[in-house]
């Protein structure tokens, strides 16, 4: 006997929750739940429903670090839940995040503010809202650390945690502090960065977050070890590889391992750090993370020329160098560059350590400048998207000028004509680009009045503009709404809204 829709509806969303809740701990069947859901929710033509299936895929898809997946669930999401804008914000969200996994920054940031536009316009209730603009502004925060733009960075970690309540996940609440704390360690406030990270602790601890504890005692330990603290470090380090044992995370398990036996070294303990050190290397190679790969190398002979064994140091660094310029991590390649020119000023080898030294300061260089490049660019996006609001305020006087003067005249003059049009594609020059990228063979006319019906314009309207009839922009809709994919339901207006 066939269900009814809405025990079906019913059956959907308990299946996207436990896929939700499944997602960290038993991916497959959280990927098994997300597809049956979705399965469904095409059958009953359940849009939000479908949408958010595809979602649930996509964060799986990301997960796996398949990137291209991600960004095609979002863009069906996009094409065919132009209603709900608090999906289409997540889509959004996910697709930053895919940006910012590429090394696209300014990308990733426009996407997460147009995120923050989407949820604000629309229904969300203020608790959904808080907890959206909450994690969002954490991924902001990210963006900044990344680019060394540390004060911007505390900003939108401070702002996120301006969004809590006491309803917030206890884990979004313990990564801000714990993003707040790794921040003030690039500063090298270890301070700040050490009572940031026993608050994330505490919570963690609270909560009985296993996850959350490993990572977090991993980095409290590693913050005490910048410090100086180095028995504090091991124990906390000890621990986190213990829990990340127990719950069979190899990252922060093998990670701590290696800075626990970096600390034993500044304590002088050779036969124990030996002893730490024996096939610690293979074990991190196959957990398969480049930067993880070249860190611990170059973590480790560090430890060895601290304990003066410079020539096992040596091929440490060797290593360190080859991975590194293979995996393009250029300041892992500064730094180890730097550590040889030590290293050959100790064996007074004088052109060799002059060379190496030389080779660092120019990748750095090289660094600084990207960076500042990087910065302008995310400025450049917060500045547009200002500058977009403005315009699109512009724009709405603008069009009920226009209607009021499509009223007294039958015809516009070529000149008027082409002063709307310019002042349209003004108020959102990414709706072209963005319309060429979904609809490759949209011809001139129909991109016209794409654009016109972004700006609300009817149908009669548009055609005065164009000094077309009526039926010719019923055809270039159609046109758009097939080229776009949509089906009957979605309101194409809505869709370019969107965009």
């Amino acid at each position: 006997m066939k269900k009814p829709s809405s025990a079906l509806r019913k059956e959907i969303d308990a299946q996207l929750r436990q896929a939700i809740a499944l997602r960290f701990s038993k991916p497959h069947e959280a990927e098994r739940l997300s597809r049956q859901a979705l399965k469904q929710a095409e059958t009953i033509g359940d849009a939000r429903r479908t949408a958010q299936a595809h979602l649930s895929l996509a964060r799986l898809a990301f997960d796996k670090s398949e990137f291209e997946q991600v960004i095609e669930h979002c863009n069906t999401v996009t094409r065919r839940s132009s209603k709900s804008l608090d999906l289409l914000g997540d889509a959004q969200v996910l697709s930053g995040l895919v940006q910012w996994q590429k090394g696209n920054h300014p990308s990733a940031l426009e996407c997460y503010l147009s995120a923050i536009n989407l949820w604000k316009k629309s229904k969300l209730n203020t608790s959904d809202l808080q907890v959206r603009l909450c994690s969002v502004f954490v991924n902001i925060g990210h963006l900044y650390t990344e680019t060394s733009h540390y004060e911007k960075a505390l900003d939108n970690y401070f702002r996120a945690m301006s969004y809590m309540t006491d309803q917030t996940d206890a884990h979004v609440r313990s990564t801000v502090l714990r993003s707040i704390g790794s921040v003030y360690e690039y500063l090298q406030d270890f301070d700040r960065a050490i009572d940031f990270d026993k608050q994330s602790l505490e919570i963690v601890l609270e909560t009985k977050n296993r996850i959350g504890e490993s990572v977090t005692r991993y980095n409290l330990g590693n913050a005490l070890w910048l410090k100086g603290c180095l028995k504090e470090s091991l124990t906390e380090l000890e621990r986190a590889s213990d829990v990340a044992k127990a719950i069979g995370d190899k990252r922060i398990e093998v990670g701590a391992e290696v800075i626990q036996a970096a600390v034993l070294a500044d304590l002088g303990e050779k036969e124990k750090f030996i002893e730490r050190t024996q096939n610690l290397l293979e074990r991190v190679d196959a957990i398969g993370i480049a930067d993880m790969r070249t860190k611990s190398r170059e973590i480790l002979a560090k430890s060895f020329m601290t304990l003066n064994q410079p020539e096992k140091a040596l091929p440490l660094f060797e290593e360190t160098l080859s991975l590194a310029t293979q995996f393009n991590l250029s300041i892992v390649v500064a730094e180890v560059q730097q550590e040889l020119s030590k290293y050959y000023e100790r064996q007074r080898e004088f052109e060799k350590a002059l060379s190496c030294f030389k080779q660092a300061v120019e990748i750095l260089e090289k660094q600084r400048r990207a960076e500042a490049e990087q910065k302008l660019l995310l400025y450049e996006v917060e500045r547009r998207v200002k500058t977009l609001e403005a315009e699109k305020q512009k724009l709405s006087s603008e069009v009920e000028k226009l209607r009021y003067e499509l009223k007294k005249k039958k015809e516009l003059t070529e000149k008027e004509q082409e002063h709307i049009l310019k002042e349209i594609h003004i108020s959102n020059p990414q709706l072209a680009k963005r319309l060429h990228q979904l609809a490759p063979k949209i011809t001139p006319s129909e991109l016209k009045t794409a654009e016109l019906l972004y700006a609300k314009l009817t149908t009669k309207e548009i055609a005065q503009v164009l000094r077309v009839s009526p039926r010719t922009v019923e055809t270039h809709r159609e046109n758009l709404r097939k080229k776009l994919g949509l089906n009957k339901s979605q309101s194409l207006v809505a869709v370019l809204q969107t965009m």
